[in-house]
């Protein structure tokens, strides 16, 4: 986005003049502080979320027909199927995928918060039902 916003301002501007040149120097600035801003609120939501598991404050998940909903430390989040709408299986967890692409998005989730064999299998009949399966991984 920065960049294209860049190619605009040298676009519409010229080289030569002074405001071309002030409003180039200004969308630098302003994507070189968009890029730290955004680097450093990645890193303090890992940092949160890091700190939450080593108070190993409870974590509970749980599959719907149409979303996923984590609900860890009195915070609710549910994401919807249509955010993930593909999983895979693995020996240890559930994978929620956004594409088929090798570079898509994915939510893991844990086989080991089912807690017994038979909320796995629940959990795998959910997501059969509503979910696109891409085979076991």
């Amino acid at each position: 986005m920065a960049v294209g916003l860049m190619a605009a301002v040298a676009l519409v501007t010229s080289d030569q003049d002074e405001l071309g040149r002030a409003a180039v120097a200004s969308v630098l600035v302003i994507a070189a502080c968009g890029a730290l801003g955004w680097f450093f609120s990645v890193r303090m939501q890992l940092v949160r979320i890091v700190r939450r598991a080593r108070r190993e404050e409870e974590c509970t998940i749980s599959l719907e027909e149409d979303a996923v909903q984590v609900v860890e430390g009195g915070i609710t989040t549910r994401i919807s199927r249509q955010a993930y709408p593909f999983f895979a299986e693995t020996r240890g967890s559930f994978v929620l995928l956004t594409s088929r692409s090798p570079r898509s998005g994915v939510l893991v989730i844990p086989k080991r918060f089912a807690g017994r064999p038979a909320d796995v299998d629940r959990a795998r009949a959910v997501l059969g039902g509503s979910w696109e399966p891409l085979g076991r991984a």
